[in-house]
């Protein structure tokens, strides 16, 4: 009898707070794995995304409906679509995963990195600084000129490794994280 009476007095209590009563569930909905998942999701398709964070705020198709771009205005999340080749696919609907970029505060990493860190604590991880030309951003299609690679992966394309997961900067904090899975057709 005790139990539940404690239960039932903790998520009272958090709902009085406004604290989550588990509150490693809600911080594991805005984590970005070093293999680039976000918040726990495999960003295969826009229908990955969209079952983890609902529907996006706004949705736009790029020129010749290749490319699609999903936002979630109120949790800080861009994330970019492709189709390769010919044919009926719809980027929007049927694209896979090309990169994100995460603005909002909630968004941390693995290594306890979030959105403000400053940039000192980047250093402490062992993360190393984008060589130039090195970090391109695929949601913003240009390279990231202040930024810190966290992860890397194997890239089919190039045969070299390519990062994952960036840490980009802006007057010494962290603006954004940046993640970027191309692949090869």
């Amino acid at each position: 009898m005790r139990r539940p009476l404690l239960l039932l007095l903790a998520l009272l209590a958090s709902v009085l707070l406004g604290v989550p009563a588990v509150s490693g569930a809600a911080d594991a909905r805005f984590r970005v794995a070093l293999d680039g998942r976000i918040g726990g999701a495999v960003q295969g398709t826009p229908e990955d995304l969209t079952a983890r964070f609902g529907a996006p705020s706004a949705r736009r198709t790029g020129r010749g409906g290749t490319t699609c771009e999903l936002r979630w205005s109120r949790i800080g999340l861009r994330a970019t679509y492709a189709v390769l080749g010919e044919g009926e696919l719809s980027a929007c609907d049927d694209g896979q995963f090309v990169g994100a970029r995460l603005t909002g505060s909630r968004w941390h990493t693995t290594r306890g990195l979030r959105v403000g860190t400053p940039e000192r604590r980047i250093r402490a991880t062992g993360a190393r600084r984008c060589a130039p030309g090195q970090c391109f951003s695929s949601t913003a299609g240009t390279h990231v000129r202040n930024g810190w690679v966290l992860s890397s992966h194997h890239n089919r394309c190039t045969g070299r490794r390519s990062p994952t997961v960036v840490a980009r900067t802006t007057r010494g904090r962290i603006s954004s994280f940046q993640v970027d899975w191309i692949g090869c057709e």
